[in-house]
């Protein structure tokens, strides 16, 4: 929806079209024809707008995809030293106290 009205007023003039002044004496069926074109104009800049646009939501989501792996690794590498911390700490504990055993006897 927010597309559709970004590209609506980009796309679509917000005053009516002044009549071509070759139109002002055709008759109803060429200005049908002019009205048609304009038409197939419009749709056909909305088209290659939206493709535009739906390419930038493609590469986006790419992008969000590889930073939400990213960080789902990052946590892992997080975990993994927390854990590597955790028991390097609770191993110069140990070695603390036996140091301190040794130096008692």
């Amino acid at each position: 929806k927010l597309f559709l009205s970004t590209m609506a007023s980009k796309i679509i003039p917000s005053e009516p079209q002044e009549q071509l002044p070759f139109l002002e004496n055709a008759c109803d069926a060429t200005r049908m024809l002019s009205k048609r074109r304009t038409l197939f104009d419009i749709k056909e800049r909305f088209a290659t707008e939206k493709a535009k646009y739906d390419e930038r939501c493609k590469i986006l989501e790419e992008k969000e995809a590889e930073l939400t792996k990213r960080d789902l690794e990052f946590q892992a590498k997080m975990v993994r030293f927390k854990i590597f911390a955790k028991d390097n700490e609770s191993k110069q504990k140990k070695l603390a106290r036996r140091l301190a055993d040794e130096v008692k006897l």
